[in-house]
């Protein structure tokens, strides 16, 4: 297939010079009729948020443009099938899990899964058989075998937010030993295709369907994603159903477009481009490293060399990423320990110039001044419980509570510390003053907190009022 064409762009521009009156949504009229202090910034945009009409196809019957545009992004991912997304890896994990649920089967999912994957579990009503956080081969393989013929998919993350790749060609050969496909959520790792150095991939290693946020690591608008399918055993025709259930009927020709371009420069130029950026990213850790307060966090290895996780000593990760937001510089995320920056191919060599220079003005500051102890977070809590079944969680009674008094009720909500958005609670769990030690934590050193409500008088959270299966 030929790489050097982007078939939704080239019709969304054909459709541009043959249109001659617009009577269609959207309201804006191709940015004609919208704020005239905001119409400069989005104007060029707003020409091309259509609507399914003449040869820019339909999303959800997809046999022109959009499936042209899909059949590219497969033969450049290397998969059998990919559907554009356009409610981000969120809508493709709902999916992926709903598929793997079908027909009352059980899922294997990991218990440091994003929360994406367990409202899929909720609304699928799927039963849950959960992996720890840091789980080996031997975990996978007992549990296949105590459940022979009753799992629908063994659903795994790799990379990891902070970049740990897992050696996923081993996971496949054991679930398929097993006629149990493997799904991945691979949000964090649509570059690694285009460049065999990153790592192995997903579908390289043999998985059966994989969500990628082709926004996070490559050139897509916030949301684009993609999920892709390999091999015969996923049911291609229950996913587009799914699909059509969760995502929006009227989705963004923006977003698409976007997906349809960010396909085709990296399969035209992302090796060379990664090949141009790598070194450089070498040489700023290298840089920043050789200063005597920062050690740079390594979760595992292979890591994904895009993210760089950052040690302060004596400072917290909030403090330290509070001290770039008062320079200017914004980073991913923080949390007590440390602060993780995310590089990708739009990260110039001045940007890496500038951080580096911003690092050592920071670096030298805190080089003088009396460094106290890190804030220690309280332990995380033990994992209560290894199987969740959430057939009939929504008939359930709920109450609210003030945090304080939740101990030994059971959560009614994801508790979900944001980002990166991993629950700490799923509903079925029951609180604990652990738990509640820890939430304080988070929300006294500024952390997000999912599930939980903040109210003038403290915060609150929903528990259930009898137990769940």
């Amino acid at each position: 297939m030929d790489q050097t064409r982007a078939p939704l762009w080239e019709a969304a521009q054909k459709h541009l010079a043959h249109a001659n009156g617009n009577f269609h949504v959207p309201g804006h009229k191709q940015g004609l009729h919208f704020d005239p202090k905001a119409q400069n910034v989005f104007h060029r945009v707003l020409q091309i948020d259509l609507t399914e009409i003449g040869e820019l196809d339909d999303l959800h019957h997809a046999t022109g443009a959009i499936l042209a545009a899909e059949q590219l992004a497969a033969e450049a991912f290397g998969a059998n099938k990919t559907f554009f997304l356009v409610g981000g890896s969120t809508v493709g994990n709902l999916v992926a899990m709903m598929t793997a649920a079908t027909g009352r089967k059980k899922v294997v999912i990991q218990r440091n899964s994003h929360q994406s994957l367990f409202h899929g579990a909720m609304i699928g009503q799927a039963e849950l058989i959960v992996l720890p956080p840091h789980f080996h081969l031997s975990d996978i393989e007992k549990l296949l075998q105590a459940h022979q013929g009753e799992i629908g998919a063994v659903m795994l993350t790799s990379p990891s937010y902070g970049g740990r790749i897992q050696p996923l060609g081993l996971f496949a050969e054991l679930c398929h030993q097993y006629h149990v496909p493997l799904f991945v959520d691979e949000a964090h790792g649509a570059h690694l295709s285009f460049h065999p150095g990153l790592g192995t991939t997903a579908l390289q290693a043999g998985a059966d369907l994989v969500v990628q946020s082709t926004h996070k690591m490559l050139p897509a608008m916030t949301m684009a994603s993609m999920l892709h399918l390999q091999g015969d055993r996923i049911d291609q025709e229950m996913v587009r159903h799914y699909l059509r259930i969760m995502q929006s009927s009227s989705p963004s020709y923006p977003l698409m477009i976007s997906l349809d371009l960010a396909r085709r420069i990296m399969a035209t130029l992302g090796k060379e481009q990664i090949e141009s950026i790598l070194p450089l990213l070498d040489a700023f850790r290298r840089q920043v490293v050789s200063l005597p307060l920062y050690e740079e966090y390594i979760e595992g290895l292979p890591q994904d060399p895009f993210k760089f996780s950052l040690q302060v000593e004596g400072v917290s990760g909030f403090e330290f990423f509070s001290m770039l937001e008062d320079r200017g510089v914004y980073a991913e995320w923080a949390d007590h320990q440390r602060t993780l920056f995310i590089f990708t191919l739009g990260t110039t060599e001045n940007d890496l110039k500038n951080l580096f220079s911003i690092l050592q003005e920071v670096h030298l500051g805190l080089f003088y001044r009396k460094r106290k102890k890190k804030p220690i977070l309280p332990k995380m809590p033990k994992i209560s419980r290894q199987s969740f079944h959430f057939s009939n969680w929504q008939h359930h009674d709920r109450k609210k509570k003030d945090l304080k008094e939740a101990v030994g009720h059971l959560s009614a909500e994801l508790i979900v510390p944001y980002p990166p958005g991993v629950p700490l609670l799923v509903p079925g769990e029951r609180w604990t003053a652990e738990h509640i030690e820890l939430i304080e934590t988070y929300l006294a050193l500024c952390n997000r907190v999912h599930g939980i409500e903040e109210r003038e008088n403290g915060p609150q959270v929903w528990v259930w009022l009898k137990g769940m299966g």
